[in-house]
């Protein structure tokens, strides 16, 4: 008998070449592409590095070319190429202007800071001078659209609210926690911010306003590289942070990871006087004073297992401890005269942690560039507050000041989410592709609140602010998705997506529940059209939903003093919005358009209502019948002269509400200008001046008034660029508050809210390895979270 064996590899090749331009400038923005020659499919896509080299590692035996396009100069494409075993080194290219704009096209090397497309704006936050310089909250509140209410909601076009992502992550903590998280993250770590005004089906059809996606930097290069970042900065009072992101890479794995902990010392005044019917006034005075340590963390490892087929793990967590000292001082006065002052004060110990681990796939499979995408996420979420306050009445007849009582409060909130997706994409042909995918979540948060009266040391019940509150659901969801372009004038996108909603909402101790099952259908299309080389113009209509957050439809009490409560409300329904846009286009920048939206249900304004018998009032939310808008925008960005750029933006809308009482149909203009100036200055400086004003408007049943301030950062590169020095002031002139007036139904209240604005901060950022990019990292439940509204 005779045994033998003979084995068989097929060698993986590197493709190596060289781009300069004239001059010798080195093209960093080029694309670079790989082509089989058998189906024109792209096999490959090459990062140009500092040097000027890009290279294509493990290209399987074929036959391929080469193409290289950049903005101004003739496509390149290379001479076949046969990969047969052996590595190849293309010759340098050096690619040719187009001769029509030979005298007119002045070459840098610089990528443009905002990006039009015809799905979404990007901005390349890592192009911008003072990238090191400024927080990502002051990156969104320049970004075209996008608008940051005295509240902390991130606004986009329209005034909806938008959810935020990080790497496709939406960040689960409520508007002003997330407003307070991207003011501390530098963009330093930042490499692009997506403004997805129209999602299409794939995504989920949660977030009126569109997506906004932060995507972090991470390394495309073998290698180790690494940034850190410190800061210290005083407004009212001292705050602090440090941080470092990371990442190492090599054939087949790639690790990557970042680590910030900030300090922050704040404060926030609330002042409000309201009339109770004809004879009563309440003056309030609300002052708290917060110190809160956070520590943010991520951490992800993808496994290339061959060169079509990519697995990954990505963890991202917080830990918030926060430290308030709340004062609220009630003058209560009768027919005009002060008849008695409530004192209330607490300390309130509260810690936020929640982690979420993703794991994720990615792979080509068949011969024609299919893709299939998969997803799976676990999300664990607590919180738990303990809070002792203290009450006292004074006379201010007798001037008697009234015996203490003593509260506590203890509120304990867990919330899982569990969800499930898979993604197909099927390019039918080089001008048409088909997209499919399917999803569930499952999310489920058990809140209790236990509120205590103290009386001589022992601990009693308060029945009516005790509660347990739990809330189940599970949404199904499928999609389909289809791209054709008929010509190189003309593409079209034209998608559906089913979800099926079941929910439970359970006041256990008030004994009532509300479920609901219903089944939503959301279309969206999209019409592109080239009018010619600088003139484009699209024509969009989508229609979304907005599920209340979790602590929305909370019925549990939150005490401020005995008049003064916040509690959700389990009656919510979803908020439906149809929107139609047109939008114009003109050389890849100068942007303007008109848009129109419908929502029927909204429940996003907090709505205030007041009991003229006790006097209690009550902040909460609930659904208006209508609200309808008409506007337009226009995003200008120039670059005035080499040194000094300009970006321009006016989005001006006329608003309808509507509720279902029929107390309330008024229609109100608001406009919002914003200039955002950087100059590029001599020994390595650069200045940045950026300005907001809102005018006076009518926001639901709010009457503001104008709103405006000024943010200038100043930077200075050091060790040969590879570190900052940093001095930004927000708020210069410390005139961003909100001032506001209702008259609706029973409730007449003027207030004014002002929260540490002025801030100064110097920052140092250093970075060392090689070059840094990214790679979008997406989960899957990314609108469960959003809905994290945790106050």
């Amino acid at each position: 008998m005779l045994c033998g064996s003979a084995k068989s590899q097929s060698k993986l090749v590197v493709i190596k070449g060289r781009l300069v331009l004239q001059n010798d400038i080195i093209p960093e923005a080029a694309t670079v592409v790989l082509i089989k020659l058998r189906d024109s499919s792209l096999a490959g896509h090459a990062a140009i590095k500092a040097s000027g080299d890009f290279e294509f590692n493990n290209v399987a035996p074929g036959d391929y070319v080469v193409r290289i396009t950049y903005t101004g100069y003739v496509k390149y494409v290379s001479t076949p190429l046969a990969v047969a075993g052996e590595a190849i080194v293309l010759p340098a290219v050096n690619l040719i202007p187009f001769p029509t704009t030979l005298k007119e096209v002045t070459v840098t090397n610089k990528k443009s800071y905002i990006e039009t497309r015809s799905d979404r704006t990007v901005l390349n936050v890592e192009k911008s001078i003072v990238a090191n310089g400024i927080s990502v909250l002051d990156v969104l509140n320049t970004a075209p659209g996008v608008r940051v209410s005295p509240g902390g909601e991130i606004l986009f076009k329209g005034g909806q609210r938008a959810a935020i992502a990080i790497n496709g992550r939406v960040v689960n903590l409520s508007p002003q926690d997330v407003a307070a998280q991207l003011q501390n993250m530098q963009t330093s770590n930042i490499s692009q911010v997506e403004l997805i005004d129209n999602p299409s089906a794939k995504y989920d059809a949660a977030g009126a306003g569109g997506l906004i996606n932060i995507i972090l930097k991470k390394g495309q290069n073998e290698g180790f590289n690494m940034g850190i970042s410190e800061m210290a900065g005083y407004g009212n009072f001292a705050k602090a942070s440090t941080g470092f992101n990371m990442n190492y890479r090599t054939k087949s794995f790639n690790f990557f990871g970042s680590y910030i902990f900030s300090t922050n010392n704040t404060d926030h005044t609330i002042i409000t006087s309201r009339d109770i019917g004809l004879n009563t006034n309440f003056n309030v005075n609300y002052y708290n004073h917060q110190k809160s340590f956070s520590n943010n963390y991520t951490f992800g490892v993808d496994y290339s297992i061959d060169d079509s087929h990519t697995l990954g793990l990505f963890v991202i967590g917080y830990f918030y401890n926060f430290f308030l000292d709340k004062n609220t001082n009630s003058a209560i006065n009768n027919h005009g005269v002060l008849d008695s002052t409530l004192f209330t004060s607490s300390g309130l110990n509260r810690r936020l942690g929640n982690i979420d681990y993703n794991l994720n796939y990615s792979g080509k499979i068949g011969q024609t560039n299919q893709t299939l995408t998969a997803n799976t996420d676990f999300f664990n979420f607590n919180r738990n507050a303990n809070e002792n306050l203290v009450s006292n009445l004074l006379n201010n007849h007798t001037g008697i000041l009234g015996a203490p009582q003593y509260f506590t409060n203890h509120a304990p909130t867990h919330i899982i989410n569990l969800s499930g997706q898979v993604d197909y994409l099927n390019p039918l042909s080089k001008t048409s592709k088909l997209e499919l995918g399917a999803k569930t979540v499952f999310a489920k948060s058990d809140n209790n609140q236990q509120f205590n009266n103290v009386v001589n040391g022992v601990s009693s019940p308060d029945a009516a602010v005790s509660s347990l509150f739990t809330y189940t659901e599970n949404v199904t969801s499928a999609y389909a998705s289809f791209t054709g372009k008929p010509s190189d004038k003309f593409n079209y996108l034209l998608s559906l997506r089913g979800e099926h909603t079941e929910s439970d909402a359970n006041t256990i101790t008030e004994a009532f529940r509300v479920r609901r099952s219903y089944t939503d259908f959301f279309p969206n299309v999209a019409f592109n059209f080239m009018l010619d080389l600088d003139n484009a113009l699209s024509l969009t209509y989508n229609r979304r939903v907005d599920r209340p957050g979790y602590q929305d439809l909370n019925p549990i009490i939150a005490y401020q003093d005995k008049y003064d409560f916040t509690a959700g409300n389990a009656y919510l329904r979803p908020s439906y919005t149809d929107r139609i846009e047109v939008k114009h286009t003109y050389m890849d920048k100068i942007t303007s358009s008109l848009y129109a939206y419908f929502t029927r249900d909204d429940y996003h304004f907090t709505n205030f209502s007041q009991n003229d018998a006790t006097g209690v009032f009550t902040a909460g939310k609930m659904n208006l019948k209508l609200v309808r808008a008409l506007g337009g925008d226009v995003s200008m960005p120039f670059d005035v002269t080499k040194f000094w750029t300009l970006n321009a933006s006016v989005d001006a809308t006329y608003f309808r509400y509507q509720d279902y009482a029929g107390q309330l149909n008024k229609g109100t203009a608001d406009a919002t200008l914003k200039l955002d100036q950087q100059f590029q200055l001599p020994a390595g400086l650069s200045l940045r001046v950026y300005g907001f004003y809102e005018t006076p408007n009518f926001y639901y049943i709010y009457q503001y008034k104008s709103s405006y301030f000024v943010n200038s950062t100043i930077q200075k590169s050091l060790m040969n660029k590879m570190a900052t020095l940093t001095f930004n002031a927000d708020d210069l002139f410390n005139s961003n508050r909100d001032r506001y007036n209702t008259n609706y139904a029973n409730l007449n209240l003027t207030g004014y809210d002002k929260k540490e604005t002025r801030v100064f901060k110097l920052i140092f950022t250093y970075k060392f390895g090689k070059n840094m990019s990214s790679r979008k990292h997406v989960t899957g439940n990314s609108d469960g979270l959003n809905r994290l509204i945790v106050n």
